[in-house]
């Protein structure tokens, strides 16, 4: 069996090859957004960016959670 590290790199790249198109991807919202605005939601550097929009989205939930 792979090792974790490896298992991560094929979802990787499984990852990219159904949502990335030239310099653009799609994210989970459907959304299509270069790739260089990519904003992550998870410190693991093999984990999906996300949009702009849906990383402020996330951002005012994480502010929420930290203010309860």
């Amino acid at each position: 069996m792979d090792d974790v590290v490896e298992r991560m790199e094929v979802g990787a790249d499984a990852w990219a090859a159904s949502r990335v198109a030239g310099d653009r991807f799609q994210c989970d919202c459907g959304q299509w957004a270069p790739l260089c605005e990519g904003k992550p939601t998870h410190p693991s550097p093999y984990a999906a960016p996300v949009c702009p929009d849906c990383f402020d989205e996330w951002m005012q939930e994480q502010r929420g959670a930290d203010a309860s």
